[in-house]
């Protein structure tokens, strides 16, 4: 019954072409989240997933602004920071960017284990094990010892630490910005504190999305020039034979029939 419980997101993975059961990485759960947010009437909150590491601000202001009224904003950024290991220079924006208000921690893990981020001490990252099972029952105003004692369950006392260089190279990041002010500071911040840190970048902001493959149809692209071409050339004339390095110092390129030599003796371009 909960819109986020494990078995809806696990169901909603088959529309991802992710059979239950099968490894959901942090770009698959963003939009799955993306998607069981649309039957969260409750929360009024707004879902952003951040595509090819670059946030398309026209897209944000989309999905936040109905009505005149701020709708608040989850923004999540899928990363991919390297091939099988994470790239160090990208450990000190990770770390600003847990450092931001607006943070929400990180959707990552290591290798074969998913893990939830949620801060750091030094070079290790704090993260919480979504794995721990809990015991259930009902909260309601927690007044009665049992829900009070069913309420310490939705907290965790402890948190484990793992070096950000054991981390997968695939993870989100995650902000929470309840008002379109704090999303225009974070945006601030990212452009100040995050991004510099590195080179590459983090990620990059777009005002606008860019063009897509499957629309170049739609481009006015510029009218080539003709070209005009000596009289009596032919196909073959466009080839030229290169004499082969040590043989002829002064060989250079020269025209089919005027070199002399084999095709077996020169390359041929």
């Amino acid at each position: 019954n909960s819109f986020y419980s494990i078995h809806q997101i696990a169901q909603m993975g088959e529309s991802q072409n992710k059979a239950v059961g099968e490894w959901l990485g942090p770009n698959t759960v963003a939009q799955i989240l993306k998607k069981l947010v649309r039957f969260d009437d409750w929360s009024s909150l707004a879902i952003h997933v951040a595509m090819d590491s670059t946030v398309v601000l026209d897209d944000v202001y989309a999905s936040c602004r109905e009505g005149g009224s701020w709708k608040p904003l989850l923004l999540i950024i899928p990363l991919r920071l390297g091939i099988t290991d994470i790239n160090p220079l990208y450990v000190p924006a990770l770390k600003r960017c847990l450092e931001l208000d607006s943070s929400c921690g990180m959707i990552g893990g290591r290798p074969n284990q998913a893990l939830y981020f949620l801060g750091y001490v030094d070079d290790e990252v704090l993260y919480l094990d979504p794995h721990t099972t809990q015991r259930t029952g009902a909260v309601a105003q927690k007044t009665a010892a049992a829900e009070q004692d069913y309420d310490e369950t939705y907290h965790q006392k402890h948190a484990a630490r793992l070096n950000f260089s054991a981390m997968d190279p695939s993870l989100a990041v995650c902000f929470l910005c309840k008002t379109s002010d704090s999303f225009e500071s974070l945006l601030t911040q990212f452009k100040e504190e995050v991004l510099s840190l590195c080179s590459p970048a983090l990620f990059e902001i777009s005002q606008t999305r860019a063009v897509d493959w499957d629309t170049t149809e739609d481009i006015d692209w510029p009218t080539m020039p003709d070209i005009d071409w000596p009289a009596g050339t032919s196909d073959s004339d466009s080839f030229a034979i290169v004499e082969e390095s040590g043989r002829d110092s002064d060989a250079g390129c020269s025209g089919a029939s005027g070199s002399g030599k084999k095709p077996s003796e020169s390359a041929v371009i």
